[in-house]
């Protein structure tokens, strides 16, 4: 999909994000556990788009987005806002200073930087 805002391509992550946890979740309900879900973005724009209800400003977009904005009335998930300095996805996104980097990927289990 081409995105024409940040918010915008944050929105179409959200929603493949959102969809395959819910699968998930399934999955698990299907195996006799419970799971809540909870997506961590840190978009502001993004986080407009599914608080309120309908299309707003945003009339492009596909009324398949618009799923979002009912799942997270009816809870079936929540999204919470990450901050930029927590936010691991960022080393894959944008340039960050390197002790950044760094903490990312120490969190993921990485080992930054040249060994050279």
């Amino acid at each position: 999909m081409i995105a024409t805002s940040s918010g915008e391509a944050e929105l179409y992550a959200l929603n493949r994000v959102a969809s395959e946890s819910l699968g998930i979740q399934s999955v698990l309900k299907d195996l006799g556990y419970e799971a809540t879900i909870t997506i961590e973005i840190d978009a502001k724009a993004t986080m407009g788009m599914v608080a309120r209800n309908g299309l707003g400003k945003m009339g492009h977009l596909d009324v398949a987005e618009l799923w979002l904005q009912e799942a997270i009335r009816n809870r079936r998930f929540c999204i919470k806002k990450v901050a930029g300095a927590d936010n691991t996805s960022d080393i894959l996104t944008k340039h960050v200073p390197k002790d950044l980097s760094e903490k990312h990927c120490a969190s993921l289990g990485l080992v930054c930087g040249s060994t050279m």
